[in-house]
């Protein structure tokens, strides 16, 4: 999600940079998967973990307004770790996409067509979209929002771009997703971050809601070419970083 209306000025703390995350990040959760859930093992629902009262008030706002505190906050050790792994197995796994693409696999033609909607796809411009959002993944800055902040106030909303595209900010519920949603939901913000979509006048619109990679027609649910739509370049990555 890429937010359009300013926002207000604020003292922000240090920001959380990408090359702290290049060295190898074991995610520290264990793994207690259940047998037919494709989140890896880390939902709610696999580990059997129910949100304290006090966590689903934070992440639901209660009693919270817009504005009624800083709009930036500390990562939680927990979140920390959780953010470390994600974010590397993000970086690595739309590194491996590039690699594929890089070598000509003429099968990602194939997957280029199912998600963008396209029939002849450029394959050497997505390269180097890919590597542009590669790049955002590394570099971009990710900040804690908290529920004074407008945009993290609204319930739907795990993670934003600012407009200025200068830093990535995650929502407290954001380290409630599955795997597969957080790992997604860091690519799809560093498409917004390329400025890819920056010229786009209507509404942001999503591929369905799926915690598993499909990629089939995964965005099936929208029509028309979808190269710049943030949600397909993250769908694609998927795909393509998955191809043997």
């Amino acid at each position: 999600m890429r937010v359009f209306a300013e926002r207000n000025n604020f003292a922000r703390p240090a920001a959380l940079r990408g090359p702290l995350f290049r060295a190898t990040a074991i995610d520290p959760m264990t793994i207690q998967r259940k047998p037919g859930c494709a989140c890896g093992g880390s939902c709610p629902h696999c580990q059997n973990i129910e949100p304290s009262r006090e966590q689903l008030k934070e992440e639901l706002c209660v009693g919270v307004s817009p504005g009624d505190g800083p709009e930036r906050c500390e990562f939680t050790p927990h979140e920390m770790r959780r953010l470390v792994a994600m974010r590397f197995a993000a970086q690595g796994l739309t590194s491996r996409a590039l690699m594929i693409l890089s070598r000509g696999d003429p099968h990602l033609t194939t997957i280029a067509r199912r998600v963008f909607h396209v029939q002849d796809p450029d394959m050497a411009a997505i390269r180097d979209t890919v590597s542009e959002i590669l790049e955002k993944l590394i570099n971009t800055p990710i900040e804690c929002g908290t529920c004074s902040d407008e945009t993290c106030h609204d319930a739907a909303v795990p993670a934003y771009t600012m407009n200025d595209l200068s830093a990535i900010v995650l929502c407290r519920r954001f380290f409630r997703m599955s795997l597969t949603d957080m790992r997604r939901t860091l690519i799809h913000e560093a498409g917004h971050a390329t400025g890819m979509d920056l010229a786009r006048t209507t509404e942001e619109s999503y591929c369905r809601e799926d915690h598993a990679v499909e990629c089939v027609d995964p965005c099936g649910n929208l029509t028309g070419s979808l190269l710049g739509n943030v949600d397909a370049w993250a769908r694609f990555i998927e795909c393509a970083g998955f191809t043997l």
